[in-house]
């Protein structure tokens, strides 16, 4: 039971923006993105440290731990991606090929299972 949330309306015009492309709307039928200026990275509460290390999560910095946190109290997850290194300002969300391999953000490498929805 979480607390109603209630934001204020931002009037103020988008200069920036990145777009969405979805190749596989069967398993992501939608995906949203919203552009956050001038965002100052740093370290992130104690408080939430501690609560997303109690459930084995590691903090990196305030925009990274702020994610993850939702995904836990919430169930939703999010991501925080940096514009700059968005190629051609979009987000492509597509499934993956079979034996297709990443590295996370701990570089490891993982192979992919045909059809595993990738951001």
């Amino acid at each position: 039971n979480l607390p109603q949330a209630c934001f204020a309306e931002i009037n103020q015009p988008i200069s920036k923006k990145v777009d969405v492309e979805i190749h596989c709307p069967t398993t992501c039928p939608r995906y949203a993105a919203r552009l956050i200026d001038n965002v100052e990275i740093g370290k992130s509460p104690n408080w939430m440290i501690r609560r997303l290390e109690s459930v084995g999560m590691r903090a990196i910095n305030n925009v990274v731990d702020i994610t993850n946190y939702v995904l836990l109290e919430t169930g939703h997850p999010l991501h925080a991606f940096d514009f700059g290194l968005i190629e051609g300002d979009k987000i492509v969300v597509r499934e993956s090929r079979a034996g297709e391999k990443f590295v996370t953000l701990d570089d490891k490498e993982h192979q992919l299972a045909d059809g595993t929805v990738l951001i």
